[in-house]
Formats: structure tokens, sequence, C-alpha cells
């Protein structure tokens, strides 16, 4: 019986979130990961891991249930030459939830291996998450990547344009020795909002500490704060 119940609550957190039936939420968050052609499978493989291994974390889980709703919406994309969105909004606030969803995501396929194309990312999650205005207390993009922009539309624009609009920019640079000072450009030219701050991966094989570090933060600070995070 205890084990059909568990099956049940993680088909629940599998239901994607329509504009019907969108509730109140803590921090709707989307997780934008670089797929680009610079990131190796088996780097792919890693952030993948990393990302699953954070949602469904007890670290997490109780992060979330600390927000003064207790529940957060995430989605994820991939993106490169063209973002997708891989993962459409989940509503979590259980730790069944959260580990289902986790389940979700180490199953996802890299969408591609194009360029960097980070404006048409910034714009596509921008639509994606002003939807959100409504119900969610924070509205946030965590962008994770190793390499600076180098196509697709005006970038810059896209950026003010998502701040404009009240959402917070976040960023996880992954530090390589071909993008050495990538953690620089991500807080010169990435991150703005309120609250907004960056995490630095020394590499693809810290991806995972460090991503886990910054998902726990984002939800259980900026879930009830609105002060500058201590970063």
């Amino acid at each position: 019986m205890k084990r059909a119940a568990l099956m049940l609550l993680g088909l629940l957190a599998a239901m994607p979130a329509s504009a019907g039936d969108r509730q109140p939420v803590d921090v709707a968050l989307v997780l934008a990961i670089d797929v680009s052609g610079s990131v190796s499978e088996d780097n792919w493989k890693t952030q993948r891991e990393g990302v699953a291994s954070a949602v469904g974390s007890d670290q997490f889980a109780q992060a979330v249930r600390r927000g003064q709703i207790g529940r957060v919406a995430i989605a994820v994309v991939q993106w490169g030459t063209v973002p997708r969105m891989v993962i459409n909004w989940r509503i979590v606030e259980t730790a069944a939830e959260t580990r289902a969803l986790a389940d979700e995501m180490r199953r996802m396929n890299r969408a591609e291996s194009g360029g960097t194309c980070m404006g048409t990312m910034l714009k596509m999650v921008t639509a994606e998450l002003t939807a959100w205005d409504d119900y969610a207390t924070r509205r946030i993009v965590d962008v994770s990547g190793d390499g600076a922009t180098n196509c697709g539309i005006d970038f810059p624009a896209m950026r003010n344009a998502a701040l404009k609009d009240g959402i917070t920019i976040n960023g996880l640079p992954i530090v390589t020795a071909v993008e050495p000072k990538v953690a620089d450009w991500y807080g010169d030219n990435v991150i703005g909002g309120p609250g907004a701050f960056t995490v630095v991966a020394d590499g693809h094989e810290r991806f995972a500490e460090a991503f886990l570090r910054k998902l726990t933060v984002e939800i259980a600070f900026l879930a009830t704060h609105d002060q500058p995070l201590p970063y």
C-alpha cells in the first residue's frame, strides 16, 4: 500500500502545470542547462546527474518546505543554438515529489550540441516566467554554462527585458582550461535582478557540488527574504 501511494505521488509530480492549474509558489525556477558544442558528452552526463542529485536531495526538499508557501515550480530548459523545454513546469512540495522529478531529470536526453545562443534562450525563458507573475513570489532563471554567448539574438537586449520584467538571473559558470575567465564574464554580463548571485564550479567535475549549494540557497533564502544574498 505504501509503495502504491509513493508511486501515485510520483505520477502527480510528473504532471506539468498548465495555465489552468498554476498554484501560488515561493519560486518559479527555470534551470537552463548549457548543451552547446563545448560541452562534451561525458560533461553533459555530469551536469545531468548533478542537477538530478541536487533536486532529489534531502537538502533541497527541506529548503522547499522552509519557504513561506512551501511549494516551488520548476522547469528545465536545455539550450545551445535553439532552447528547448525538456521538462515542462512541475510543482513540487514534498520529498516524494522532488525525488520523482529528480528521476525524470536522470532520464533526460540531450537536445543538441550547437552554439551558445544565450539571448535566444533568455527570450524563451522570459516568456515562460512572465506567465508566473501572479503566482510566484520570485521568478528566477538559473543559467549554467562553460562559455560566453556567441550566437543568436541580441543577448544584452534580452537580459535587460528579463530584468525589466522583475526576473532574477543567477549564474553557475563552469570554469575550464578553455574558458578560464567565464566566471568573471557571468558576473559582469549575465546575473542581475533582486538577490542575483553566482556560484562557480571549478570544472565540470565540481558541477554537482556547486549546483546543490546554489539550488538550496535560491529556494531557502529567496523564498523568505527581500535582501541581497550573502555571496
